[in-house]
């Protein structure tokens, strides 16, 4: 069994070394992957609330605003600045899935349990989450118009036009109007 930690930063109690004895924690913990993120202050809960009201939401509806990225703070935190909470998020995840800890780690039979299977699964896994580091953070969270469907002027192939998708497994050809 290969053990997944993950870990939220941000909280009013966070300071900045946090981050640092949580990536120790995460080394220690023998954890084969992880991950480290600000928290999230979903709509509709307390903390949502709490954050409103006290004027430290980034934005409003994050989720919908066009100048979010995938890995920014979405509010002040207490005791550091939204920017210090997404340097030392990346900060952790960088030393997490540094080339040496996951050597190391891999090498650690106690992290891999032995099985040639695991082991595989514990490499790719390593380097996918490696590479998101610095091919996701960053990113919009969705395409820059998301609701407008891509194929929507685009014609369909003459026999894809006058066939529909089965049914509850029925077949039927007849023409699409």
């Amino acid at each position: 069994m290969l053990v997944y930690g993950s870990f939220v930063f941000g909280y009013d109690h966070d300071t900045l070394d946090t981050f640092e004895r949580t990536a120790e924690f995460a080394h220690q913990a023998r954890l084969a992957l992880s991950n480290f993120a600000s928290v999230v202050p979903t709509p509709g809960t307390a903390l949502h609330e709490r954050l409103r009201q006290e004027g430290r939401l980034r934005f409003d509806r994050w989720w919908l605003h066009p100048d979010y990225r995938y890995g920014q703070a979405l509010f002040r935190p207490a005791q550091m600045t939204m920017e210090q909470l997404e340097r030392g998020c990346l900060r952790t995840r960088r030393l997490f899935y540094s080339a040496r800890s996951i050597l190391v780690r891999a090498l650690d039979w106690r992290v891999t349990t032995r099985s040639l299977d695991q082991l595989a699964f514990f490499l790719g896994a390593n380097l996918v989450s490696r590479w998101e580091i610095d091919h996701k953070l960053g990113q919009p969270l969705a395409a820059p118009d998301p609701l407008t469907p891509a194929l929507e002027n685009e014609p369909l192939p003459e026999d894809e036009a006058t066939t529909q998708l089965p049914r509850a497994g029925v077949m039927s050809a007849a023409p699409v109007s």
